[in-house]
């Protein structure tokens, strides 16, 4: 019989001398990598009321992990957004949706919807590293470029998150040499203003984003002059930021 993995995520970010809520979600093995399960097979069951193992995720929250619980039903990304359309859509619209009768616009996102949906997907990138997670981060990286390209995708707001302290997080848990280091690079040189790219070069960000930005901005002007370019020239080849090797097929367009 299938083992089913429980794990229990808080409903918001746990925060100190508050009562966390969780939520719950089952997985069973057989939808969750080879790696996690060799690492967490072990572990003593946490309740009398289940058999498989249960597993508390305190460094992530429910609007993260039910983004990844719908990537495995659907194999989709979606925002947060998307999935509450997802989740209230009726069965006419979505037979409409998939014979083509009904094309769903594109979202215009408000700076501060922009600034939260990057700032979940971004979450979403470090629940997948804690589950070993490789074609989950990869199509997160792809939606993340899918989303910059928008020209509706407030590209500002997803440079504004990259902070000094949110570019150490980001080297910190993932590395400077990871595709997830490599797209926030990209995206730093692509969409910051002059005026946040002459202050980055006399700041205390991270020595190696700084470098990284720069090389990244030199080898832009050598290709094309980009002010004033649309967006959807960013990134053309996405898979520099996935995690597959360069002779492998690509994990998002698995199939």
């Amino acid at each position: 019989m299938e083992t089913t993995f429980v794990f229990y995520v808080p409903v918001r970010p746990k925060m100190p001398a508050t009562l966390t809520q969780y939520k719950e979600y089952r997985i069973p093995s057989s939808r969750l990598p080879r790696s996690y399960l060799k690492k967490h097979l072990h572990l003593p069951n946490a309740t009398p009321y289940h058999s498989g193992p249960s597993i508390i995720l305190d460094d992530t929250t429910a609007a993260h992990f039910d983004l990844y619980e719908a990537w495995l039903k659907d194999g989709k990304i979606y925002t947060m957004s998307e999935l509450g359309d997802r989740t209230h859509t009726s069965l006419a619209m979505s037979l409409g949706h998939s014979i083509g009768l009904f094309k769903k616009p594109e979202p215009k996102l408000s700076p501060e919807e922009a600034r939260a949906t990057y700032g979940n997907l971004l979450g979403c990138y470090a629940l997948a590293t804690t589950l070993h997670e490789r074609y989950f981060q990869d199509a997160i990286a792809s939606k993340i470029v899918s989303i910059l390209r928008s020209p509706h995708g407030q590209q500002s707001q997803f440079v504004r998150l990259l902070s000094r302290e949110g570019v150490q997080a980001i080297i910190g848990r993932h590395g400077a040499s990871s595709p997830l280091f490599f797209l926030v690079v990209s995206a730093y040189a692509r969409f910051a203003t002059a005026h946040e790219i002459g202050k980055l070069a006399f700041s205390n960000y991270p020595g190696e984003f700084k470098s990284h930005v720069m090389k990244e901005m030199a080898l832009l002007r050598a290709r094309q002059h980009v002010d004033g370019a649309p967006a959807a020239d960013f990134a053309v080849g996405e898979c520099r930021f996935h995690g597959h090797g360069f002779y492998e097929p690509c994990s998002v367009r698995r199939g």
